[in-house]
């Protein structure tokens, strides 16, 4: 398996732990798309606003990307998470921040994240992972 395709697997399970993660209205997705690979530029067309990408709202945590479109209440144009949409927002959640320098000048920067922080990344991802597809993998735009 990939590092990717590990790291969901863990996350996917059914534990105690996780359940408190579990949708009250369950939720049909679609397997994980590990395949796809989207850059950081790539990823910023998916702010809801491009016709190019029939206003799709995508957002990046621990580089896989989630498909929030359907969710236009919480990332719909003017609604609070809407900032996410097009980024990379893992640095923003772990910090519990809506501020632009987390998501957008310090994305993909941890090195001052705590414990606490890290907890709540990963909780976040178990959040967003049990409501949304996976439609992507973010790599760097050097690769």
């Amino acid at each position: 398996m990939t590092e990717q395709e590990t790291s969901h697997t863990t996350t996917d399970s059914s534990s105690n732990s996780n359940s408190k993660f579990t949708p009250k209205i369950p939720v049909k997705l679609n397997p994980p798309d590990f395949t796809t690979k989207f850059s950081k530029t790539e990823l910023l067309q998916y702010n809801g606003k491009s016709p190019e990408v029939d206003y799709k709202r995508y957002i990046a945590i621990k580089n896989h990307i989630f498909d929030v479109t359907s969710n236009e209440q919480m990332y719909g144009d003017g609604k609070s998470y809407s900032v996410f949409c097009g980024y990379d927002c893992s640095r923003a959640l772990g910090l519990s921040s809506l501020k632009k320098q987390d998501i957008v000048d310090k994305c993909g920067q941890f090195d001052d994240y705590t414990e606490r922080q890290w907890k709540v990344l990963n909780d976040w991802y178990l959040f967003f992972e049990k409501r949304y597809n996976i439609v992507g993998v973010l790599q760097d735009d050097t690769k």
